[in-house]
């Protein structure tokens, strides 16, 4: 076990009392240093600060950590988070990571929620053929785990049945016990012999039974993330307000923009606002207080969002900047359009296979997605998608793999495949701009300024997503999912919580 000696010196700095800031790429590593030296008071620093930055991508390695190092409430925090968005948390590459004692208390527990069963197998899949061959050991006990039948049976016999981990005696007998239940199922017989865990339907998240109105902004509420266990609001009455969901309650109202907060995201640990203003701002989650604000746009900044170790911000003035987060400098400027055109604001960003993909108004010229190569940050494509400009992507692990999903003003959302960039589905149901969306698991939200939001699922029989159901709120402008919460920012200047 080699001592990275820049760590190390951390950790001497702590042991003598000197303040020590740890870069959000080495906390990690410095939590394995003081497990290993037994400093529990920077191992308590670095476990508070891996919390904070917790998020459904990168749980699977902070779960790793937490429990070889022996972090009891990281360790919890992460495997909730890993089981509330196991469709996103198992496409990441540290999912394939994860030792087989803790995979198998994962899929045990019966915590997963909102989780096609489909998505899980293809999880496991990638687990076993991710490693050596000694994996392939704990293929038919990991697959013991899994529901089978509750998957289609179309899906089961033209899929499943094919693979190479379901060909041994035992996986063939899962199979087997899963046709049989659904054939009883379907003719209305007695099925209670067969009737075991795998038969037992899995927890699903929002019942969208109880609802809660936050009151506190006086306009519209166009954005939201989270922060450990508290929610940030951002509105056009140009304030940012932290909100206390065991209470109901607000906690802080932060205020230093001029325009409307239209964007919020949590980068490397630190709150990141972007506002009307044109203007970026950082602030430390810990305090609440300004770290540093960015003014390199010169018109209104839509969009923000993290991309490896950078922040990328996407603003009117038709720029895409990359932020280092360590000095708060401007990097890399993107320009959208390579003549002297007036371009096209930048209304949403997302991450795609490693990728930067963007979404563009359609102010001047038709709207467009445009994909960014972030080896040298040139633009590999550009996709003519709606008519109207986008104003969400948003991407989802579907049965088939992860999908990048698309809203417009004009109505529709589109579903493209991530490796050719086709649309391969279009959605119909909202009769408003759909400004919004979020990700279930492997189902999709969207709001709509028509006043309502629809929960969108894959249905194997057809092929084609589908409007599983709509709720009916005022025009939704901001979503996002946690906790088994439903959160949406709405028009009507409240927020919106469903449990």
């Amino acid at each position: 076990y080699e001592t990275d000696p820049q760590q190390f010196r951390v950790m001497l700095n702590y042991i003598y009392g000197k303040e020590v800031a740890i870069p959000s790429t080495d906390l990690i590593k410095v939590l394995g240093i003081a497990s290993r030296y037994q400093v529990a008071g920077l191992l308590d620093k670095c476990s508070t600060a891996l919390e904070g930055a917790l998020d459904a991508r990168n749980c699977a390695s902070l779960l790793c950590a937490a429990d070889q190092h022996l972090c009891a409430e990281l360790r919890s925090k992460a495997f909730m988070m890993l089981v509330n968005n196991f469709a996103v948390a198992s496409n990441s590459s540290a999912f394939g990571l994860l030792h087989f004692s803790l995979l198998k208390e994962v899929l045990e527990s019966d915590l997963i929620i909102d989780c096609d069963e489909a998505i899980l197998l293809e999880a496991l899949q990638r687990w076993i053929c991710s490693s050596s061959e000694a994996r392939q050991n704990y293929a038919d006990d990991l697959l013991s785990l899994v529901r089978f039948p509750l998957m289609n049976p179309t899906y089961l016999s033209g899929v499943v049945k094919g693979l190479s981990i379901m060909q041994t005696p035992a996986a063939k007998a899962l199979l087997s016990e899963a046709f049989e239940h659904i054939a009883l199922s379907n003719t209305s017989r007695d099925s209670v012999g067969l009737t075991t865990p795998r038969t037992s339907p899995r927890r699903l998240s929002c019942a969208f039974v109880d609802e809660t109105c936050l009151e506190g902004h006086t306009d519209a509420v166009s954005a939201l993330t989270v922060y450990g266990n508290k929610l940030l609001s951002g509105s056009w009455d140009t304030t940012i307000r932290v909100w206390n969901l065991d209470h109901f309650t607000i906690e802080r109202t932060i205020s230093h923009h001029s325009g409307p907060v239209l964007a919020l995201a949590m980068c490397s640990g630190n709150l990141v606002s972007a506002s009307g203003d044109c203007t970026i701002v950082v602030w430390d989650p810990t305090t609440w207080s300004l770290i540093r604000s960015l003014d390199d746009h010169s018109d209104v900044v839509n969009c923000v969002c993290q991309f490896e170790e950078r922040l990328v911000s996407g603003s009117d003035d038709g720029t895409i900047k990359l932020w280092s987060t360590e000095t708060w400098t401007c990097e890399v400027t993107l320009h959208t359009t390579t003549t002297d055109a007036q371009p096209n604001g930048v209304l949403c960003l997302a991450v795609c296979n490693q990728k930067l993909v963007s979404g563009s108004a359609a102010d001047r010229s038709p709207a467009t997605i445009k994909v960014w190569n972030a080896a040298n940050w040139t633009c590999e494509r550009v996709i003519e998608a709606h008519k109207d400009s986008i104003w969400a992507l948003q991407v989802c692990n579907g049965p088939d793999g992860e999908k990048l999903f698309s809203a417009s003003v004009d109505t529709s959302i589109q579903v493209w495949d991530m490796d050719t960039w086709t649309l391969e589905h279009t959605l119909r149901g909202h009769h408003g701009p759909v400004y919004a969306l979020t990700s279930l698991g492997g189902k999709v939200m969207s709001g709509s300024d028509d006043e309502t939001m629809h929960v969108w699922g894959f249905d194997a029989e057809t092929n084609e997503w589908k409007s599983e159901r709509m709720l009916r709120s005022k025009g939704v402008w901001s979503l996002i999912y946690f906790n088994d919460r439903l959160v949406s920012g709405l028009a009507d200047h409240n927020i919106k919580v469903f449990c």
